[in-house]
Protein backbone atom coordinates (compact mmCIF):
# COMPACT_ATOMS: atom_id res chain seq x y z
CA UNK A 1 0.00 0.00 0.00
CA UNK A 2 0.99 3.44 -0.51
CA UNK A 3 0.07 6.34 0.92
CA UNK A 4 0.57 10.08 0.28
CA UNK A 5 2.07 12.94 1.91
CA UNK A 6 -1.44 14.06 3.21
CA UNK A 7 -1.89 10.24 4.51
CA UNK A 8 -4.37 8.80 2.00
CA UNK A 9 -4.40 5.55 0.50
CA UNK A 10 -3.05 6.04 -3.61
CA UNK A 11 -1.87 2.91 -4.71
CA UNK A 12 -1.90 -0.54 -3.78
CA UNK A 13 0.05 -3.79 -5.38
CA UNK A 14 -0.68 -7.11 -4.81
CA UNK A 15 2.19 -9.40 -5.95
CA UNK A 16 1.51 -13.95 -6.42
CA UNK A 17 3.52 -16.21 -5.29
CA UNK A 18 6.09 -17.42 -7.61
CA UNK A 19 5.27 -19.70 -10.17
CA UNK A 20 8.49 -21.77 -10.38
CA UNK A 21 9.68 -24.38 -12.78
CA UNK A 22 7.63 -22.78 -15.49
CA UNK A 23 10.16 -21.62 -18.36
CA UNK A 24 7.01 -21.32 -20.54
CA UNK A 25 5.00 -19.43 -18.25
CA UNK A 26 2.31 -21.17 -19.01
CA UNK A 27 0.79 -21.19 -15.09
CA UNK A 28 1.37 -17.76 -14.93
CA UNK A 29 -0.29 -16.90 -18.37
CA UNK A 30 -3.22 -19.23 -17.39
CA UNK A 31 -3.87 -17.39 -13.90
CA UNK A 32 -2.82 -13.49 -15.56
CA UNK A 33 -5.67 -14.58 -18.07
CA UNK A 34 -8.00 -15.78 -15.57
CA UNK A 35 -7.20 -12.02 -13.46
CA UNK A 36 -7.47 -10.42 -17.24
CA UNK A 37 -11.47 -11.49 -17.69
CA UNK A 38 -12.10 -10.96 -14.08
CA UNK A 39 -10.63 -7.05 -14.09
CA UNK A 40 -12.33 -6.59 -18.14
CA UNK A 41 -16.12 -7.48 -16.54
CA UNK A 42 -15.41 -5.16 -13.33
CA UNK A 43 -13.62 -2.39 -15.73
CA UNK A 44 -14.04 -2.63 -19.42
CA UNK A 45 -11.96 -4.10 -21.87
CA UNK A 46 -8.16 -3.46 -20.99
CA UNK A 47 -4.96 -2.32 -23.67
CA UNK A 48 -3.12 -5.37 -23.42
CA UNK A 49 0.59 -5.03 -24.43
CA UNK A 50 1.60 -8.72 -24.94
CA UNK A 51 4.63 -8.87 -27.37
CA UNK A 52 7.22 -11.82 -26.73
CA UNK A 53 10.91 -11.38 -28.31
CA UNK A 54 11.09 -12.22 -31.59
CA UNK A 55 15.11 -12.25 -32.17
CA UNK A 56 17.01 -14.04 -29.01
CA UNK A 57 14.11 -15.23 -26.51
CA UNK A 58 11.64 -16.33 -28.53
CA UNK A 59 11.42 -20.10 -27.86
CA UNK A 60 8.48 -21.54 -26.57
CA UNK A 61 10.41 -22.22 -23.39
CA UNK A 62 12.36 -18.72 -23.05
CA UNK A 63 9.07 -16.97 -22.56
CA UNK A 64 10.12 -16.22 -18.45
CA UNK A 65 13.52 -15.06 -19.35
CA UNK A 66 12.31 -12.51 -22.51
CA UNK A 67 10.10 -11.13 -19.55
CA UNK A 68 13.40 -11.42 -17.16
CA UNK A 69 15.65 -9.50 -19.87
CA UNK A 70 13.32 -6.95 -21.18
CA UNK A 71 12.52 -7.98 -24.19
CA UNK A 72 9.23 -9.44 -23.73
CA UNK A 73 6.47 -7.57 -21.93
CA UNK A 74 2.95 -8.99 -21.00
CA UNK A 75 0.37 -6.70 -19.53
CA UNK A 76 -2.74 -4.94 -19.42
CA UNK A 77 -4.32 -1.39 -18.32
CA UNK A 78 -7.94 -0.92 -17.26
CA UNK A 79 -9.05 1.90 -16.13
CA UNK A 80 -12.39 4.10 -15.03
CA UNK A 81 -12.36 7.99 -14.70
CA UNK A 82 -11.09 7.39 -11.07
CA UNK A 83 -8.79 4.61 -10.76
CA UNK A 84 -5.92 3.01 -13.28
CA UNK A 85 -5.76 -0.81 -12.77
CA UNK A 86 -2.41 -2.39 -14.56
CA UNK A 87 -1.99 -6.12 -14.72
CA UNK A 88 1.58 -7.41 -15.57
CA UNK A 89 3.78 -10.39 -15.23
CA UNK A 90 7.24 -10.07 -14.45
CA UNK A 91 10.23 -12.83 -14.01
CA UNK A 92 12.53 -13.38 -10.90
CA UNK A 93 15.16 -15.43 -13.27
CA UNK A 94 14.61 -17.92 -16.43
CA UNK A 95 12.12 -20.44 -15.31
CA UNK A 96 10.19 -18.08 -12.29
CA UNK A 97 7.41 -15.44 -12.89
CA UNK A 98 4.81 -13.67 -10.98
CA UNK A 99 1.62 -11.27 -11.86
CA UNK A 100 1.36 -8.62 -10.15
CA UNK A 101 -2.09 -6.08 -9.83
CA UNK A 102 -1.77 -2.17 -9.46
CA UNK A 103 -4.31 0.13 -8.70
CA UNK A 104 -4.29 3.66 -8.33
CA UNK A 105 -6.43 6.38 -7.49
CA UNK A 106 -5.94 9.00 -9.94
CA UNK A 107 -6.81 11.91 -8.08
CA UNK A 108 -5.11 10.95 -5.09
CA UNK A 109 -1.92 9.70 -7.65
CA UNK A 110 -1.85 13.68 -8.48
CA UNK A 111 -2.43 14.99 -5.43
CA UNK A 112 0.72 11.98 -4.40
CA UNK A 113 2.80 13.58 -7.30
CA UNK A 114 2.09 17.62 -5.90
CA UNK A 115 3.12 16.54 -2.70
CA UNK A 116 6.22 15.56 -3.71
CA UNK A 117 7.55 18.23 -5.54
CA UNK A 118 6.79 20.48 -2.61
CA UNK A 119 8.54 17.88 -0.07
CA UNK A 120 11.68 17.83 -2.47
CA UNK A 121 11.76 21.42 -2.80
CA UNK A 122 11.82 22.03 0.35
CA UNK A 123 14.17 19.01 1.43
CA UNK A 124 16.89 20.78 -0.90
Amino acid sequence: MSFGYDDKLWRITAVSRSFTNDPSGISVRARYDELASVLAEKYGKGQSTHYQDSQMWKGPTEFVMGIKVGRSNWFTNFGTNMLQVQLVISADDNSTAHWRIILENKPLRANFGAGKKAHEKDAL
